[in-house]
């Protein structure tokens, strides 16, 4: 048995459809560019659309083919959530895999100052913990409410590391 895992192991994806949260860079990106590889259809859900068109020219030079599309998501904002649940359900029938990667560290923030490190979000909440993981709870069950899709969620461990 190999002691090893990688992008090699993934099978083919041919006929799915995957929507990654902050697939603009990092392991989103990564992971968005192995799934069009293998020939899924990948939505990039990207709260910067510029970043997230540069990244899907990227995967397709990387892949030649890849059906990559970019879909606009803040996870700071409720009513950016429903919005894009709302115009994947309306462009696609069943969503396959579901990929919650975004995230914020503390030092990328949106809203109002709520102490040391602390932003608040649009909904009161400080925006690291809702972006990085209310709102992806928030997002999942209407994305894709009648689609058997698999749902991963990705974590960052440099909290950890201090």
């Amino acid at each position: 048995m190999r002691a090893t895992w990688t992008s090699g192991d993934v099978p083919g994806q041919q006929g799915r459809l995957a929507v990654v949260t902050g697939a603009d860079t990092g392991l989103g990106l990564q992971t968005a560019r192995v799934l069009a590889a293998r020939g899924a259809s990948v939505v990039l859900a990207v709260r910067d659309t510029e970043k997230g068109k540069r990244a899907a020219a990227a995967i397709a030079g990387a892949a030649p083919g890849a059906d990559v599309m970019v879909s606009p998501l803040d996870l700071a904002s409720l009513d950016s959530i429903r919005a894009a649940a709302g115009e994947l359900r309306a462009q696609h029938p069943a969503i396959d895999l579901l990929i919650n990667n975004a995230a914020t560290g503390p030092a990328v923030h949106s809203g109002q100052y709520y102490g040391p490190g602390r932003f608040l979000g649009t909904r009161g909440y400080p925006t690291q913990a809702h972006s990085s993981r209310q709102s992806h709870d928030t997002a999942s069950p209407p994305a894709a409410p009648s689609s058997p899709a698999r749902r991963a969620a990705t974590g960052r461990t440099s909290r950890a590391r201090g």
